[in-house]
């Protein structure tokens, strides 16, 4: 772990956006969501030709991030709990 006061990863719970059902966490790791969403919905009623397939996304989407976020220092247990 960093420790540092401006690390929004170290902070994760105020400095991060969670989901409509929460965050899920482990004694390793953790999500953070993605505050802008685009659903195939969203994406239809913008582009009404259709839209390109890589803006097909989920309405619920995360990141995962180990809690020691250094990747040059993770464990084989950090690894597997992302």
């Amino acid at each position: 772990m960093c420790l540092l006061a401006s690390c929004d990863f170290c902070n994760y719970t105020y400095r991060t956006a969670y989901d409509r059902f929460g965050r899920l966490e482990s004694t390793l790791a953790a999500t953070s969501a993605n505050v802008f969403k685009v659903s195939h919905s969203q994406c239809h009623s913008l582009n009404k030709s259709g839209c390109d397939i890589s803006l097909k996304l989920f309405d619920s989407h995360s990141l995962v991030f180990p809690k020691n976020h250094n990747a040059l220092n993770l464990s084989l247990e950090e690894f597997t709990q992302v």
